[in-house]
């Protein structure tokens, strides 16, 4: 009589350290701080400005991610392809990433620091730079306005076509250090603007007379309502519908156009990564109302969000 024992109904599961050690991560250690930070600093700005929020319409946030993470254990324990737990833990992180940083980004004009864009203006003015005249150009350029525009409404949808690419090829590794960039990114951006309330370059040089001539109508001026609604506003509810993309220092489009070519670096795609990322960049200032101290900002971020990207995945050089 045989004594081998029978498999599991059930399939071979990890045993209990097995899945510590998995969850356990420096990356869960790392996101688990960063989301703490940026959940005190949302809860000060709440309590500070009497802001509430509706907690049903967020709510469905929490709910989305926490649904990604079980999925994702679950794919763990059951040993099905990685790929799908990665995709769903990517998923769940950068929805409450994404939710974090808006709320901060737009709650926190509540909080009435003083406005920047005078402040913004005269640095740029130090270094010889007048963001106007870059506005202008735009404005006197089709060509030029058609392609910035294009550059920044597709910034985004290019970093996320960039994490699915990798995650089907199997890249994993690259795929989270590109969302882990962008994510801690997220973040710090959205906290540091908290002290840099602005409304923009086409208002604050009187250029909202180009929108529909030669700058694509709501370029630049689409968060004006936004801004207005937090920063002057009497109303204490914040809702899904009250939010909406603001001028912050610093650009977080100059994060997402560098990430185009850190995705990118190590392929044969280096150089049209590159120039895909000058004019994300660039697109910043005639479609996103942003100073250039602002793109300098953003760069410095990037650099900073990435190099701890790499340390939290424990990587000393980037990915080949």
């Amino acid at each position: 009589m045989s004594t081998r024992a029978s498999p599991p109904i059930f399939g071979n599961f990890p045993s209990t350290g097995d899945v510590f050690r998995a969850v356990l991560t420096r990356k869960v250690l790392v996101l688990s701080a960063l989301f703490g930070l940026s959940i005190s600093v949302l809860t000060a700005i709440l309590l500070q400005t009497g802001l509430v929020l509706k907690t049903f319409e967020f709510g469905r946030f929490v709910l989305l991610a926490a649904a990604m993470f079980v999925l994702s254990g679950w794919c763990y324990v059951r040993k099905i392809d990685p790929r799908f737990a990665d995709s769903a833990n990517i998923i769940g992180v950068a929805t409450i990433a994404l939710m974090l940083c808006g709320l901060i980004a737009n709650t926190g004009i509540r909080v009435n620091m003083p406005v920047a864009d005078g402040t913004l203006a005269a640095a740029d003015a130090a270094i010889g730079l007048n963001m106007a005249d870059v506005v202008r150009l735009s404005a006197e350029t089709p060509w030029l306005s058609f392609v910035l525009h294009f550059a920044y409404n597709w910034s985004a949808l290019a970093v996320v076509v960039a994490v699915v690419s990798m995650l089907a090829f199997k890249q994993s590794v690259r795929a989270w250090e590109l969302v882990l960039t962008a994510v801690i990114a997220m973040q710090v951006v959205a906290i540091i603007s908290v002290f840099f309330p602005a409304k923009g370059t086409a208002f604050f040089y009187d250029l909202i007379h180009l929108q529909g001539n030669g700058i694509p109508a709501g370029a630049a001026v689409y968060a004006g309502e936004t801004f207005d609604w937090f920063y002057h506003g009497s109303e204490t509810v914040v809702g899904l519908a009250d939010l909406n993309g603001v001028v912050v220092f610093p650009s977080f489009h100059t994060v997402l156009g560098l990430l185009a070519t850190q995705a990118l670096w190590n392929t044969k795609a280096r150089w049209p990564a590159v120039i895909w990322s000058a004019a994300v960049i660039l697109s910043t200032v005639p479609m996103g109302g942003h100073y250039a101290v602002d793109l300098a900002a953003g760069v410095i971020v990037w650099v900073v969000s990435y190099k701890i990207a790499l340390w939290t995945l424990d990587k000393r050089q980037p990915a080949q």
